[in-house]
């Protein structure tokens, strides 16, 4: 992958807190698919961040289950997810890279990857 990928995790109870674990990358299945459909993700992203002006792309998977949902979520929805301090933070400390909240079903995180 040539992009620059930063992750962080959030657990289930750190959800909507400002709390975040630094990890060094998200699971594997997470990353192999990111790296194997960046050029849909960033389209889904473009187009999205088009229409809305600010937001993130939000992806669920279940490495269990074989699913990984994909869709932009404006700063409305973000802000149902994490509090709006630390939506904030994440888009302005961002910079001009993408945000991408993977949360994991199975592992009970969300992993903020930038891109």
């Amino acid at each position: 992958m040539s992009e620059e990928v930063i992750t962080e995790e959030y657990s289930e109870s750190e959800q909507r807190s400002t709390s975040v674990q630094n990890v060094s990358s998200a699971p594997p299945y997470i990353s192999d698919f990111i790296g194997k459909n960046m050029d849909k993700l960033l389209e889904i992203y473009d187009e999205g961040f088009k229409e809305h002006k600010e937001g993130a792309l939000r992806m669920i998977c279940s490495q269990k289950e074989n699913k990984m949902d994909v869709m932009f979520f404006n700063e409305e929805n973000l802000q149902l997810m994490i509090t709006k301090e630390s939506w904030t933070d994440l888009k302005y400390s961002r910079g001009d890279k993408k945000l991408l909240m993977c949360q994991d079903c199975d592992l009970n995180s969300i992993f903020l990857i930038f891109l």
